[in-house]
């Protein structure tokens, strides 16, 4: 029963983590006219095909495996003093093969609409009001784009872009070695990295970025009491002087917490099977376990709240997880999972009261889905791009507090 447990747990882990890379780097069509809907299943269809090979190779290594040893306790992570790095050279004008019609000082929603079929990626703003704002066009990138939180900067490849189209700057290459590029700051004007000697390494540095490409070193972190595993990062937040590091393999995690201005080792705290995402402050850490989603303070580790939901994967019941947060930390969104491109049962749920706000199960669901919702950068509504909601899926709509869903114009 135990290797039972392990494979359902080792399967779990893949399917989360694959659906957290999809979410990371959208597919290329070759194909235009698309909407958003069909990009979402492709999405999700793609993803589930990697899960079903995975899976595959775990009942092979289920049955060939022999029993681990107890991991040894972990060493605690240490800090290092802040190191610079050379200069890097923006370019104060935009690039010929960047695109853009916006003008907007912000925040923007902004987000993904078509792909080129030389892998060019569209990028459609709006305001918070639900004003259109304009597009900004990337060039093609192997490892995709990442967009800023307040919508005004975005990560494409080792380029820093404003929406306007200026490159900002460029990250060195070697900071691209890791299995994720790098994260923005909830400041919208940083990002954050674990460098790792090497895929798999138990120790990371954990490097800061400013706008321009500056490099900065925080701290040295780890070894930890894990291997086969990978560094990443769960929140960086100049605001609230504080990231979020996470080393996750097959059995569990081991979640740091440091102090951005100084490196130093907040906290650090060691959990199984059981797989973590963070707000964007870092004021609370969900913990998707196989019973299901555990609030807690990440200073204390206390339990704030709890939160189940049931979804399947070939026919098969799944543990709902825990897939965003909304800025002020109060809101979840919970995805159940789905396989083979098929449906996904999500929820967006108050965890302090465990109250669902709005879902796409039931009889007559309000949304389609709410795996692309974009949390605002103020309070605990979400944007809503076309494609999301049933009533009219050819609008955008803002998610709001109480779970109302408020049309936008345009």
């Amino acid at each position: 029963m135990s290797d039972v447990a392990a494979f359902d747990d080792e399967a779990r882990r893949l399917t989360h983590e694959l659906r957290a890379a999809a979410q990371r780097i959208p597919l290329r069509r070759s194909t235009p006219g698309f909407d958003v809907r069909v990009e979402r299943g492709e999405r999700h269809f793609a993803v589930e095909l990697l899960v079903a090979g995975v899976i595959a190779a775990l009942v092979v290594t289920l049955i060939l495996a022999l029993p681990r040893p107890k991991p040894a306790t972990p060493t605690p992570a240490h800090t290092t003093a802040p190191v610079l790095s050379p200069p890097v050279t923006s370019s104060p004008t935009p690039v010929p093969d960047i695109q853009s019609t916006i003008s907007s000082t912000g925040p923007l929603a902004l987000y993904w609409t078509s792909n080129a079929p030389d892998g060019a990626a569209t990028l459609t703003a709006r305001t918070y009001a639900g004003d259109p704002a304009g597009v900004l066009v990337l060039p093609p990138s192997s490892s995709g784009f990442e967009i800023a939180p307040n919508g005004m900067r975005v990560l494409n490849g080792n380029q820093i872009i404003a929406v306007s189209g200026t490159v900002l700057g460029t990250l060195p290459e070697q900071y691209f070695q890791s299995a994720l590029p790098p994260a923005w700051a909830d400041d919208s004007a940083h990002l954050c990295e674990v460098s790792t000697p090497s895929g798999g390494a138990a120790t990371g540095t954990l490097v800061e970025f400013d706008e321009t490409g500056h490099a900065r070193t925080v701290a040295t972190l780890g070894p930890v009491a894990m291997s086969n595993g990978g560094w990443s990062m769960l929140a960086c937040s100049p605001s609230a002087n504080r990231a979020v590091v996470a080393y996750t393999n097959s059995q569990g995690a081991t979640i740091i917490i440091v102090q951005l201005s100084s490196g130093r080792i907040i906290a650090q705290h060691s959990v199984a099977d059981a797989f973590p995402i963070a707000s964007h402050n870092g004021s609370i850490v969900a913990l998707n376990e196989p019973s299901g989603v555990t609030i807690r303070n990440p200073i204390t580790w206390a339990v704030l709240g709890r939160v189940v939901r049931w979804g399947s994967q070939a026919g098969y019941p799944l543990i709902g997880s825990a897939v965003a947060v909304s800025w002020d930390g109060s809101r979840i969104i919970v995805d159940g999972g789905g396989a083979g491109g098929g449906f996904h049962p999500e929820w967006m749920v108050d965890w302090a009261t465990d109250r669902t706000l709005v879902t796409n199960t039931g009889a007559t669901p309000q949304v389609l889905g709410i795996d692309d919702a974009i949390p605002l950068t103020i309070g605990t509504g979400f944007f809503l791009p076309p494609g999301a909601v049933a009533a009219d899926p050819d609008a955008a709509y803002l998610l709001e507090t109480s779970g109302a869903l408020k049309k936008l114009p345009g």
